[in-house]
């Protein structure tokens, strides 16, 4: 039976159609001409809306009077008619042999925008998305299709907790990159009247604008890592740090990615820093500090395609994730020292450790390493053997066996 609740829910579910219909009626509808001279037709009006009251109203039971006359006054107590605004209920008569002449709940209805949106308590929001959607219009005219796709944007996440002139900034960054596509300097030097931590905050809401604008299509970052990238940014660059023999050195990412060493067949990943400092290295052999999730940064480094390539990581949860994330960017990748043989030869060296959210194994790991993740999994308290617990003397035996 139709309750206050049921007309607050379908009120809401209609909001967004709502918002569509102020865009047609106050901002792209305005009687303005086109090149041949017709004018566009005007969308259907909004209101009256009506919502038809249900069968379980018309109800001739004597026992289900009680229910109804409850469902009524409920009704009625949340009313236009009780409080000034909100929904207003329309009846009809109709004459029945059981009870007679009877006064029937036919529908609710919102007469107005105003009760419509004092019901809803979203006057307050709808003003703002509209004072947001007319300043993106204004500034970009041919955008309409972008607003009507963007109506969630568009809106406040808490009405008037936005930065005052938030999408005037928006408009404005969108704008300057428009017009200076790979300017080459860092987001804080870029000359707007917004300050960095503004850009950094609205970064995505940036790109969708300027991508329609500069008819690339698509949402979110695409084919780019990073916003930085996308607009020819400069950015802080991670370093990489890696040793061949006895040189310890750290470049930037674009460095390191861009320069194949010489001479090198294989290449290990190291997770945890003192093995990669101690660990035994022949020629044309590199080590790479991988610091753990850190070596998705590494998928810039093509020419790892095309070498010998391992990691080396903690015997726990975390480390087959990072080895399962490494693969996706290099299926080519060997394990070295997780296996069930050396989970069994250092196994009084398990300790409890963190396991990973999810509740699946990941996707990217041989037969033998699947059986080692289960493994540690079912024993929380000793579901994970650190790298540094496995003796260097070990490590050099299993080096002499991969040839």
């Amino acid at each position: 039976m139709l309750s206050p609740e049921d007309i607050r829910r379908k009120a809401e579910r209609r909001f967004p159609a709502f918002l569509r219909y102020k865009l047609e009626t106050e901002l792209f509808y305005g009687g303005t001409k086109t090149e041949d001279s017709s004018v566009p037709a005007p969308p259907e009006l909004f209101f009256p809306w009506e919502i038809p009251a249900g069968k379980e109203f018309r109800t001739r039971s004597p026992a289900a009077l009680a229910g109804v006359g409850r469902a009524l006054s409920e009704l009625r107590r949340r009313s236009k008619e009780s409080s000034g605004t909100g929904y207003s209920l329309v009846f009809e008569t109709a004459g029945t042999r059981r009870l007679g002449t009877q006064t029937i709940l036919e529908k609710v209805v919102f007469e107005t925008e105003k009760d419509y949106l004092s019901f809803l308590k979203q006057g307050r929001a709808a003003a703002l998305f509209l004072e947001n959607a007319r300043t993106v219009y204004r500034r970009f005219p041919f955008c309409e299709d972008w607003i009507r796709s963007n109506l969630n944007r568009l809106q406040e996440p808490e009405a008037g907790k936005r930065e005052p002139l938030c999408w005037e900034h928006i408009c404005l960054c969108v704008r300057w990159f428009l017009e200076h596509p790979a300017s080459g300097l860092y987001i804080r030097e870029i000359p707007l009247p917004v300050h960095t931590k503004f850009i950094e905050t609205h970064k995505d809401d940036i790109l969708s604008l300027f991508r329609f604008m500069n008819n690339t299509g698509g949402d979110g970052f695409g084919g780019s890592s990073c916003f930085e990238d996308e607009f020819c940014l400069k950015r802080d660059e991670p370093f990489i740090r890696s040793r061949a023999g006895e040189r310890d050195i750290g470049l930037p990412l674009s460095v390191f990615a861009g320069t194949k060493p010489e001479a090198v067949r294989e290449v290990f990943v190291i997770e945890n820093k003192m093995v990669y400092l101690t660990f035994p290295l022949s020629e044309g052999r590199l080590c790479i500090f991988g610091s753990g999730f850190q070596v998705s940064a590494l998928s810039r480094c093509r020419w790892l395609s095309v070498l010998s390539v391992y990691y080396f990581g903690d015997l726990d949860e975390h480390g087959f994730a990072i080895l399962s994330r490494f693969r996706e960017d290099f299926p080519h990748v060997r394990s070295f020292c997780m296996d069930l043989r050396t989970l069994e030869e250092f196994g009084g060296f398990r300790v409890a450790g963190k396991p990973i959210p999810s509740e699946t194994p990941p996707d990217h790991l041989t037969e033998e390493e699947g059986r080692v993740f289960s493994l540690l999994r079912s024993d929380p308290l000793r579901n994970r053997l650190e790298q540094e617990r496995i003796p260097l003397s070990y490590v050099v035996s299993r080096l002499g066996e991969l040839h």
